[in-house]
């Protein structure tokens, strides 16, 4: 049996369109270098990501208790980070209690989004 070119191409994009995004999670969830508002934080550490390059901004808390524009989760000392990928994220801050839509989450066709199959999904106070 032999394959066209037509057929191997087709057989290709359909691999990358189904399987590429699971087996890249990291790399499909990270986002562009951002860098928030440093006024509004009450900390000002930096680290360079190694995945990205990227200069990112180390956890903080912000100073009138909000959530910072561009906080990719809130660390359970209650510091937001603004990492740029899922490793390590909050990792001398206690740990992810949850993660910020907006953030790390990668969208699906048709334009509803999933959090990676690891996160836990976080239990909002009734």
């Amino acid at each position: 049996m032999r394959i066209t070119p037509r057929a191997a191409l087709a057989v290709a994009a359909l691999f990358a369109a189904t399987c590429l995004p699971f087996l890249t999670a990291d790399a499909a969830l990270a986002r562009a270098c951002f860098q928030p508002d440093e006024s509004k934080l009450e900390s000002h550490q930096h680290y360079n990501s190694r995945r990205d390059g990227c200069e990112v901004h180390g956890p903080a808390k912000a100073l009138d208790g909000t959530k910072p524009e561009g906080a990719s989760a809130k660390c359970r000392d209650g510091t937001w980070s603004f990492s740029h990928t899922r490793s390590g994220t909050c990792s001398r801050h206690g740990g992810v209690e949850r993660w910020e839509s907006g953030g790390l989450i990668a969208p699906l066709p048709g334009g509803s989004a999933r959090t990676a199959p690891w996160t836990r999904p976080s239990i909002a106070a009734t």
